[in-house]
């Protein structure tokens, strides 16, 4: 009688428990994650763009400005739901030689790219370099 007991509990827990509740929104949080970011290393290559640009001047001292909003693919190494957390991050970047650290806004939440390219193998085949300079398995491209 307690085999049978037994053996029906166990058949019934797949049916039964917290896997069919739903969750409250308000016990739910965001978690973010800070890494230590190791200095640039010999023979890092990153491109200039940014999202945040700023007028240039050419020889003659004329201000340039670009209207056109090319897409590329960003190597993105981290992300937050605030800004200054963001900033951090790009400034840390920044003095540890990797200059075309910036933040790009999308869907509420503020990325932080360390790269950007026109071309797609190109981005990957720099995060794969990056995530290993880096010691960060979890870089991602994103279009933008």
């Amino acid at each position: 009688m307690k085999l049978v007991l037994f053996l029906s509990f166990v058949l019934m827990l797949p049916f039964i428990g917290c896997q069919r509740d739903k969750m409250n929104s308000k016990n739910l949080t965001t978690v973010n994650v800070k890494r230590n970011l190791p200095a640039s290393l010999p023979g890092n290559n990153v491109s200039l763009d940014t999202i945040r640009q700023s007028p240039s001047q050419d020889a003659n001292n004329t201000t340039i400005t670009s209207n056109a909003k090319t897409r590329s693919y960003h190597i993105i190494v981290a992300s937050h739901p605030r800004e200054n957390l963001a900033e951090k991050d790009v400034t840390q970047l920044k003095a540890k030689g990797f200059p075309n650290a910036q933040i790009i806004t999308k869907d509420q939440r503020y990325r932080v790219s360390i790269a950007n390219y026109t071309d797609k193998q190109e981005a990957t085949k720099q995060r794969d370099l990056l995530a290993t300079q880096l010691g960060q398995s979890d870089i991602w491209i994103m279009l933008y």
